[in-house]
């Protein structure tokens, strides 16, 4: 199930423009992504210092707003094996110890 992006600005010129006009972009670091107007997926995960226990995903079936953000209703998924090693990746990295959860978007396409 497709979902809108909100509306932002997509050429290079106008986001150069943001970064150079707002203040924040010059004392934090940021990330531009492209918006992909699916539902999202979640890879949990229970890490015991360092070293991962257990995966589990779900996939998003209704978002608050419908652009994106607060989960409402989800079902669980098998573990997408890419999704999994980014999130190895990620978790391994800062030495998790715990649950976490690592979020994705995911195009028609397959790819987080």
């Amino acid at each position: 199930m497709a979902v809108g992006c909100r509306e932002i600005p997509n050429q290079s010129e106008d986001l150069e423009k943001i970064t150079e006009s707002e203040p924040v972009f010059k004392t934090q670091p940021y990330m531009v992504q492209e918006c992909v107007a699916v539902l999202g997926q979640g890879v949990f995960a229970l890490y015991n210092h360092g070293k991962p226990l257990v995966f589990f995903a779900h996939r998003r079936l209704w978002e608050k707003p419908p652009s994106g953000s607060v989960s409402v209703f989800s079902e669980s998924i098998p573990v997408d094996p890419v999704m999994e090693g980014y999130a190895r990746t990620l978790l391994d990295h800062v030495g998790r110890h715990g649950v976490a959860m690592v979020e994705f978007k995911v195009a028609e396409d397959g790819t987080p």
